[in-house]
């Protein structure tokens, strides 16, 4: 029997994993950034990483990742699907405002839970 799947294909806590955080916001913040470049910094101020190295990470050109900077790049990645979240949650109570029905009320509690686990986890990691 093998080991279950985890939601990575790459071990927790190694450089693949952080790059694929980073990754991850950079495609994000794309949204409101005009290049990756430009997502990368504002990451970096947001969250007080210093922009090379969330550069070399996303370019997957780090060779090393110290398990302080896993932290804070995990930290800022549950950050920033927490404000995901928040803006998916606003958006819902204005569907659910306009438009009330079963659905909408379902898709909110889904919000709200998986809200709740993100809290839960970026609670553990400040303990």
């Amino acid at each position: 029997m093998g080991l279950p799947k985890s939601e990575h294909p790459v071990p927790p806590m190694s450089v693949d994993a952080a790059a694929d955080y980073v990754d991850r916001m950079v495609r994000r913040e794309r949204a409101s950034a005009e290049n990756n470049e430009a997502a990368l910094r504002q990451i970096a101020t947001r969250y007080r990483i210093g922009f090379w190295q969330l550069h070399h990470l996303f370019k997957r050109k780090a060779k090393t990742c110290d398990s302080a900077l896993f932290g804070r790049i995990r930290d800022a990645y549950l950050d920033h699907c927490a404000k995901q979240i928040t803006a998916l949650q606003l958006e819902l109570a204005v569907d659910k405002a306009v438009n009330p029905d079963a659905e909408t009320e379902n898709l909110a509690a889904q919000a709200a839970e998986l809200a709740a686990k993100i809290a839960e986890k970026r609670a553990k990691r400040r303990a």
